[in-house]
């Protein structure tokens, strides 16, 4: 019995530097090679010639789902491989889609794509993911050459209507692809995003009822920072998802990130989570749409309101779930390392906010061996060492950030640092520096009430408390003969401890006794016993330098 025949059809136009290395990659698994192209004017036709390859000319017409056609029409193997002339079947994917092919029963085979973050990074940097932009993503590259198969769409072309003819049923091949094309440099250079926002346009006026294309669409309004534009179109595909069947084969996935993005920029996480439980209830659960609920429970809990411990715990297990799908195949990936990087830096954000600063440290360092420069991980490992009372340690590890960085989080994790030691000016020059980048805007959203609380006790510390939220807040609102109140957790209280010591340190013994009175402890339940624990590690210290 003789293995199936696999042709490599792809559309071309002057690529002559990067096909050479495209038909290569395939030259022992497809003995037939179609290159339909487009119009080229330098050495490709030659350099495709000269490698065995059949040419199909084509007159351009914005249309790639006509010209794929072209090729696949041209085609007479068993199987058709669809790539790009930036594309490279990583090395062992021929020998992987050859054995696989040999007891497939569905017609569609799927190729993992990795999109390499420079031109000139090799092919085992981009598979590891070193030098690799965002998730990999599983693609339907592989089709059994069938009377109807057939490409649709003039711009982000797929075969969506011919599988669901087929009945849907895809198969893994094992196999990757590289991909040199998503290269920002390379992208600008050929000017896609406007050639693709241009076709999307276009496209989304022959087919206003399909919400894959609205998705396409408010991905590239939003690189170029159309944000109100890109909301309308993600919001009218939204409501056409509302609408659809899931039957349709069509992944809500591209259109859920958009939206999801654009709402999170309006500060909207109610809507978010909604809109996650319709994308679940359409497709099933996803790496993506786990990270969004993550994010929206998240923003919740740092709402003016003191800290939500139940929006902590879902954001907690949310996160918890996205990482699961680590290294699992699976559905496309929009969210750059939701399943890795970026999903552990947010539970190692959570665990700190919920008040376990060691199991966040612990994250936190784990991030760091592998990315030394994330300035990101290095302020939560400093902010969770000041949790733990390792305030000396964060301060080195802070150092050689400090003064150059560009947002304010640097600036306000030293204050954090300085009131922690007891160093009053350092604190509120830093603060003063945090201020003055606050339009900035705070990389970490909770950096925004730690702002907040540190400008409430500076109040104090100079002897004008004023009130605010959170427990410090509250403690001076009460110390300003204010109405106060405040539910202590595991972090407040820390805030508190630094805050009471802090005080000592300020020379403001007068602000201590009111804390310990019957009415402060019934407006901030616990405070009392904070005070006390400060003031009984105060007298320890003093008695140890006796």
């Amino acid at each position: 019995m003789s293995l199936p025949s696999v042709a490599l059809c792809m559309i071309v136009r002057d690529e002559e530097q990067r096909l050479p290395g495209c038909l290569d990659s395939v030259a022992e698994l497809c003995a037939e090679r179609v290159v339909v192209d487009t119009g080229s004017r330098d050495g490709t036709v030659a350099c495709a010639e000269a490698r065995g390859a059949r040419i199909v000319e084509f007159a351009w017409c914005d249309d790639f789902a006509a010209a794929r056609n072209a090729g696949i029409r041209a085609a007479t193997s068993d199987w058709v491989l669809v790539l790009d002339a930036d594309e490279r079947l990583a090395p062992g994917g021929e020998a992987r889609i050859a054995q696989t092919l040999e007891g497939a029963r569905a017609s569609c085979g799927m190729l993992t794509l990795h999109d390499a973050s420079s031109l000139d990074a090799s092919t085992i940097d981009v598979l590891s993911g070193r030098a690799r932009l965002g998730e990999p993503m599983p693609l339907p590259r592989l089709f059994r050459r069938t009377a109807d198969l057939a490409f649709e769409g003039i711009v982000h072309e797929s075969v969506r209507a011919w599988l669901v003819r087929q009945g849907g049923a895809t198969f893994d091949t094992g196999a990757n692809i590289v991909h040199y094309g998503a290269v920002p440099s390379l992208r600008a250079e050929r000017g896609k995003q406007d050639r693709n926002t241009r076709l999307l346009e276009r496209r989304l006026a022959l087919e206003p009822d399909d919400f894959t294309v609205h998705g396409y669409l408010a991905h590239e309004l939003v690189a170029a920072g159309e944000q109100e534009r890109a909301f309308a179109v993600a919001d009218e595909g939204w409501q056409l998802v509302r609408r659809a069947s899931p039957a349709t084969l069509r992944s809500t996935g591209r259109l859920l990130a958009a939206r999801c993005l654009l709402l999170f920029q309006r500060g909207d996480a109610d809507e978010v989570l909604r809109t996650v439980a319709e994308a679940i209830a359409f497709e099933g659960e996803t790496p993506d749409a786990l990270f969004f609920r993550g994010r929206a429970h998240e923003q919740r809990a740092l709402r003016p309101e003191p800290l939500r411990t139940s929006e902590l715990m879902a954001a907690d297990l949310a996160y918890r779930a996205c990482l699961g799908w680590a290294g699992r195949p699976g559905s496309q990936r929009f969210v750059i390392g939701a399943t890795g990087h970026v999903g552990q830096l947010r539970l190692a954000t959570v665990e700190f906010l919920r008040g376990d600063a060691e199991a966040a440290l612990t994250r936190f360092e784990a991030l760091l061996a592998d990315h030394p420069g994330d300035i990101e991980a290095t302020l939560g490992a400093c902010e969770a060492l000041v949790d733990l009372g390792r305030a000396d340690d964060a301060a080195a590890r802070l150092e050689p950030l400090v003064g150059h960085a560009k947002t304010p989080d640097v600036a306000l994790v030293a204050a954090l640092i300085a009131e922690a030691g007891g160093r009053l000016e350092a604190l509120a020059r830093h603060l003063a520096d945090a201020r003055a980048r606050r339009d900035l805007g705070y990389v970490a959203a909770h950096r925004n009430a730690l702002h907040v609380s540190l400008h409430c006790a500076m109040t104090a510390y100079i002897g004008r408390p004023q009130a605010g939220p959170g427990a410090v807040g509250a403690a001076c609102a009460y110390l300003a003969g204010q109405p106060a109140h405040a539910e202590l957790d595991s972090r407040d209280v820390r805030a508190l401890e630094r805050f009471v010591g802090a005080l000592f340190a300020s020379g403001r013994v007068e602000w201590i006794e009111p804390l310990l009175e019957p009415t402060a402890e019934r407006a901030i339940p616990g405070i009392g016993a904070v005070v006390e624990h400060v003031t009984s590690a105060l007298e320890a210290k003093l008695k140890e330098r006796r």
